[in-house]
């Protein structure tokens, strides 16, 4: 076999050829994977984006709700405070009034004060139980959005490695 002849030149020309074919779809290969990872990390960053709303959103709710309860136990105060004013009027009243009627008069008013504090105390039971509600759904928003983050960021870092040992094969390679 004659190495200098046009045999020679024309499989050294497409040896050359094959290589250059082979590094260009390495290439390619390689644009693709990187529109990939972009892709997804723009996925990742939308659903975070999602979820940050989701949680503002649920923040905001319980936000409402913590301001509802304290207007309510502020008007539940002055409602304390009108009946409070009006129990010392209708004391005036009732001991003008008989014996009998002061008794009676004074169970209704123990009976109804009664009645006022079960209601205050199933309130506050209510505002602790919505509280507990919002609480946990912000853990489970917290703890989704945490796993999300962490799988992206081991996308990433499986990606760089990936990456690494690309470049680190076709540096060996080179050398």
């Amino acid at each position: 076999m004659d190495l200098d002849g046009p045999d020679a030149a024309r499989r050294e020309a497409e040896l050359e050829r094959g290589r250059c074919l082979s590094r260009r779809a390495v290439a390619q290969e390689q644009l693709a994977q990187i529109k990939e990872h972009k892709n997804q990390a723009y996925l990742a960053k939308l659903e975070n984006k999602r979820e940050g709303e989701q949680i503002q959103r649920l923040t905001q709710l319980y936000q409402l709700e913590i301001q509802r309860g304290k207007e309510k136990e502020q008007e539940e105060k002055v409602e304390w405070q009108r009946l409070h004013h009006e129990y010392v009027a209708e004391q005036k009243v009732i001991k003008a009034e008989e014996k009998q009627k002061e008794d009676k008069d004074d169970d209704w008013i123990k009976a109804y004060i009664k009645g006022k504090e079960m209601m205050a105390d199933l309130a506050r039971e209510k505002d602790a139980e919505t509280n507990r509600l919002m609480q946990k759904h912000r853990d489970k928003a917290f703890e989704k959005l945490s796993a999300q983050m962490n799988k992206a960021f081991k996308i990433q870092d499986d990606c760089l490695v990936r990456g690494a040992a690309e470049v680190e094969a076709e540096y060996q390679m080179k050398n």
